[in-house]
C-alpha cells in the first residue's frame, strides 16, 4: 500500500509541478501579443490625433470642434500610451504582476480571447518556468503537509517492554 501511495504522491507532485510551470512558460507569448495589441492600439491612436490635427477634416471644421476632437484624441493617445507603458517600463521579473494588475483590462481581455499558446523563447520565459515549477512543488508541499499530519497514523510514544 506504501507503494502505491508514493506513487501517487510523486504523481500529484508532478502534475502540480509541470501546470505551473505550463502557466508561467505562456506569460513571455502572452506579454508579447499584449505588447504587439498595445502598439497597434498606440498607432492607431497617434494616427487619429494627426488626422485630428492637420487631416483634410479638421481644415474644414469649426475651430471649436477641432478643439474638442483634437483634445479628445489627445486623451485616447495618453490612454494607449499609459496602457503600452504599462508593461513596456516594467522589470521582466515584474511583467507576471504588471499583467495582473496594471494592464488595460480591455486590452487584456481581447488578449487572453485571442491567445495563441507559443514556445518560450527568451531567457526570461525560461527562468518563468522555472519560477512556476519552483512555486508549484511549494504549493504541493504546503497542501500536502498538513494532509499528511492529520491522516497519518499517531506514533507510539512509549515503547511496550513485556515486562508482564
Amino acid at each position: 500500500m506504501t507503494w502505491f501511495i508514493n506513487k501517487l504522491d510523486r504523481l500529484l507532485a508532478g502534475m502540480c509541478i509541470a501546470a505551473l510551470a505550463l502557466m508561467a512558460a505562456l506569460i513571455a507569448p502572452f506579454e508579447a501579443q499584449y505588447m504587439a495589441r498595445s502598439g497597434a492600439d498606440l498607432g492607431r491612436a497617434e494616427a487619429r490625433l494627426a488626422d485630428a490635427q492637420s487631416g483634410l477634416r479638421a481644415q474644414t471644421m469649426a475651430d471649436q470642434v477641432r478643439t474638442e476632437i483634437v483634445a479628445s484624441a489627445q486623451q485616447n493617445l495618453a490612454n494607449a500610451q499609459a496602457a503600452h507603458d504599462a508593461l513596456a517600463k516594467t522589470t521582466p521579473l515584474l511583467h507576471p504582476i504588471a499583467i495582473w494588475r496594471w494592464v488595460d483590462a480591455d486590452i487584456r481581455s481581447a488578449t487572453w480571447a485571442s491567445f495563441i499558446p507559443a514556445l518560450p523563447r527568451s531567457v526570461w520565459s525560461i527562468v518563468f518556468t522555472i519560477l512556476g515549477a519552483l512555486i508549484g512543488l511549494s504549493l504541493y508541499e504546503l497542501i500536502k503537509g498538513p494532509l499528511v499530519t492529520v491522516l497519518s497514523a499517531p506514533r507510539r510514544r512509549f515503547k511496550k517492554h513485556g515486562l508482564i
